[in-house]
């Protein structure tokens, strides 16, 4: 992404907020801010969720060097392919907006931090939201809780749950690859792909 399209997205992500209460584990807050967000116009330069998802075929190689398994990956390369082809219309993401990207300010209301910046559908953005709150992943990766809170995003943002459940699954296995990639730890984000396989 060019410089002059970071500073936007940086400037775009400071200026929008949403002044939406909390609820149960955080999910109205998140999908009013999604939608803020959402009707800005994205700038030039920015990648796409295609883009992102070449990351399948660059890391599979590495990752099953040190063990992952191959089914689960081609799996969900396939179901991020499928979502991807099928999107509805675009709208610039956040790309990142999770649990520690999404700050409450006295006198602004909800605010979103450290966007990455993405072109892809308003479900893509959910996947962060439900992979990466972070802690313990019993407290997140289990589909139960997945379901309850994806239940919570599709009704607040008018959104098929079949699609949240999708890009779940499809990026926390690309977030697993990632870290493969980095010489990270992927043993959380394997945990949340596995579980959020049996609801795709």
């Amino acid at each position: 992404m060019g410089h002059e399209a970071h500073r936007l997205l940086r400037a775009w992500a400071s200026s929008n907020r949403s002044n939406g209460s909390a609820c149960r584990e955080g999910g109205c807050s998140a999908a009013d801010l999604m939608v803020e967000l959402h009707r800005a116009s994205p700038p030039q330069g920015l990648r796409t969720v295609e883009d992102l998802g070449r990351g399948f075929a660059r890391v599979r190689p590495a990752a099953l060097v040190v063990g992952a398994d191959a089914a689960l990956i081609d799996r969900a390369e396939q179901v991020y392919q499928e979502l991807c082809r099928s999107q509805a219309p675009r709208v610039l993401a956040h790309g990142d907006l999770h649990h520690d990207n999404i700050l409450f300010d006295e006198a602004g209301g909800w605010l979103a931090i450290d966007p990455k910046g993405v072109l892809g559908e308003t479900a893509y953005e959910t996947g962060a939201l439900l992979r990466n709150p972070g802690g313990d992943p019993a407290l997140y990766a289990e589909p139960g809780i997945i379901s309850r809170r994806a239940a919570i995003l599709g009704e607040q943002l008018g959104l098929p749950r079949e699609r949240i459940f999708g890009w779940c699954f499809a990026q926390a296995v690309l977030s697993a690859l990632w870290f493969v990639e980095d010489g990270w730890d992927p043993t959380r984000a394997w945990r949340m792909a596995e579980a959020s396989a049996t609801l795709v």
